[in-house]
């Protein structure tokens, strides 16, 4: 089985998105990457590639404002509804795509989330990275003392002007700091993408349209099997917030608290975290 990453670009929803694939004359189900702020689809090219070793058929795709053909002005084109539209929409595009799994990370799993819950019969398993369930994060972001401290960052960014210009100051210091140790060839499509003026606006009007607009979603218990991970030393993430997703859980639901990880599963844990994806997408295929 080919585990070569291809690069291909796909339409959906009027867009554009750039995309890499993996294994897609492969026989197994399609498995769906959603990757987070302030990555791209290189992320999850590893873990691809194992999960195409295995006879499974994988895609990410870059989402809006980080595909060049996927660009909209304004925040109200970043709304989460409509991001997670893309998800089904690009899923759409693939072949025996009716159901697939998926796995997200940081505002791929906020997104995950949505999708989930809108587009349940889409879902064969979920695999969250980072981020806990919409409805305990909105929670947390107003009952939780740490939450809240975590959250800050989400304010400063809802300022006038172009408050996300300060990830460009000195010579984008603070993503630097966060793509730290990351594999070069990451780190420089990193450096290449969000150095863009346009692609940190459109990134950044993620964070200003989940507090602008209200998801007004019916957040129903998930029946699908769910596996969520989250590092205890995540600066972006409260565990007392993250504790609650389980109360939106009606299947199968494995949480796993790594004590040792931050925020940067894949690059910084991977021999701790891609084993239990791989496992939890095998043990539960479609019809099971």
């Amino acid at each position: 089985m080919s585990t070569e990453i291809k690069k291909t670009f796909v339409t959906a929803n009027g867009f554009t998105f750039s995309c890499r694939t993996c294994g897609m004359d492969n026989s197994g189900e399609l498995v769906l990457f959603l990757h987070g702020f302030p990555e791209t689809t290189i992320m999850w090219v590893r873990l691809m590639q194992e999960l195409a070793a295995k006879n499974y058929r994988c895609v990410a795709f870059d989402q809006r404002g980080y595909s060049d053909g996927a660009r909209p002005d304004g925040m109200e084109h970043y709304e989460v509804k409509k991001l997670a539209g893309d998800v089904v929409a690009v899923a759409d595009t693939f072949p025996d795509s009716q159901k697939f799994h998926l796995v997200g990370h940081d505002w791929g799993s906020a997104i995950g989330w949505v999708t989930v819950t809108l587009y349940s019969d889409r879902i064969i398993t979920w695999n969250s990275l980072s981020n806990p369930h919409a409805e305990p994060y909105r929670w947390g972001i107003d009952n939780d003392p740490s939450q809240k401290e975590q959250s800050a960052y989400i304010h400063y960014l809802m300022g006038p002007g172009d408050p996300e210009k300060v990830y460009l100051d000195n010579d984008m210091a603070r993503l630097r700091g966060a793509w730290a140790g990351f594999p070069q060839e990451q780190f420089d499509e990193y450096i290449a993408l969000f150095q863009q003026p346009a692609v940190l606006k459109a990134a950044t009007h993620y964070y200003r349209a989940i507090m602008t607009y209200p998801m007004e979603i019916d957040f129903q218990p998930l029946t699908m099997p769910v596996l969520s991970i989250l590092g205890m030393k995540d600066v972006y993430v409260s565990m007392l917030t993250s504790d609650k997703s389980h109360a939106y859980m009606r299947g199968y639901y494995k949480y796993i608290q790594l004590p040792d990880a931050d925020h940067w599963l894949l690059e910084k844990n991977y021999d701790d975290v891609a084993p239990e994806i791989i496992e939890h997408i095998t043990k539960f295929p479609a019809g099971k």
